[in-house]
């Protein structure tokens, strides 16, 4: 297919459209809005990924609508997106931050100038601090008065262009992680079949991160404080146990009650973190297994009366639980 717009930029690997526009606006110098309405797209709507709009940059462009698609975050519902090949809530992904590699966008700007710095899709997804080309910390640029403002990552770039050489000049290099890579691939490549295929990303950090706080012995108020650099760590460590499969987890809740220093261990006190965070979506369908693990785990492990709650249901059977004989 021929491309329709004279004037072009190449698209590079893993930008999201809206920022391919911003920097194809800025290179026609017109806002992205502008640049929309005179070539029959709606800005909106391209933010939001809309199918037709997709199509209709595709038609304009020359570059195959499933390129675009595949690096794309189409809203689905309030607070639900899919992102690239998986999906996500708010929880952990944000299409209104501009998140950026400041050597990327530094070495974009003296080389092309502001519309050369493009926003990748991965940087989005806050459970990612690492640019893999770099090996460096990503920065947030000061939020934009307008949502539609924040998707125009030429604009912002601009703006805060000393921001970003500041940073570049002096940056936070981070080692690569076994969680950040899983996460990375499940946007570009989607779910592997494994356990875990059927959370979503913000479900995946979050069990992550607060089964390696609670086996760290973090409390759970604690947790939301946590700096980049903790917060990493924590999921890492919880992931190394979740990846390994359902025997993973139950081996780490296990661990957790060894690890009881209480006179009478309870279980919602031994699991911390991981705990609460799980008692608050226990009844999302894509956390049945973990859910069922663990309640199973209490049955067998704590006192737990019949008429008790754990994590929406009762104990169906009394089970008698070892005691340590005292000499």
């Amino acid at each position: 297919m021929k491309a329709q717009l004279s004037l072009m930029l190449p698209l590079i690997e893993g930008e999201i459209p809206a920022s391919y526009v911003s920097r194809l606006a800025a290179l026609h110098h017109t806002p992205p809005r502008d640049f929309c309405s005179d070539l029959g797209m709606r800005w909106p709507f391209l933010c939001t990924g809309h199918e037709d709009q997709i199509e209709r940059l595709s038609w304009l462009t020359g570059l195959p609508a499933t390129q675009l698609q595949r690096w794309s975050a189409r809203k689905l519902s309030i607070g639900r997106y899919k992102v690239g090949r998986t999906y996500s809530s708010t929880g952990v992904f944000r299409r209104t931050v501009t998140r950026l590699c400041p050597i990327c966008a530094e070495e974009a700007l003296s080389a092309t100038g502001p519309h050369g710095v493009a926003q990748l899709l991965e940087w989005s997804v806050l459970s990612l601090h690492r640019c893999e080309t770099h090996g460096c910390a990503l920065i947030t640029l000061p939020p934009a008065p307008h949502a539609h403002l924040a998707y125009d990552v030429v604009a912002q770039a601009r703006k805060y262009q000393g921001r970003i050489r500041d940073a570049a000049k002096s940056p936070m290099f981070l080692e690569p992680t076994a969680f950040e890579a899983y996460v990375r691939e499940r946007i570009y490549e989607g779910p592997q079949a494994d356990w875990l295929q059927a959370l979503d990303l913000t479900n995946l950090h979050r069990a992550s991160l607060t089964l390696g706080a609670a086996l760290e012995g973090v409390p759970a108020r604690e947790v939301a404080l946590m700096g980049r650099g903790d917060e990493r760590s924590l999921c890492q460590g919880g992931f190394e146990r979740l990846c390994v499969g359902a025997e993973g987890l139950t081996g780490a809740l296990d661990r957790l009650r060894t690890q009881s220093t209480a006179e009478r261990p309870y279980f919602s006190a031994d699991l911390g973190p991981f705990y609460h965070w799980l008692w608050s979506v226990y009844d999302d369908p894509s956390l049945s297994q973990i859910t069922e693990l663990t309640r199973e785990h209490v049955y067998k492990t704590y006192p737990v009366d019949l008429n008790q709650y754990v994590l929406g249901e009762k104990p169906q059977k009394v089970i008698w639980l070892r005691t340590a004989v005292q000499n």
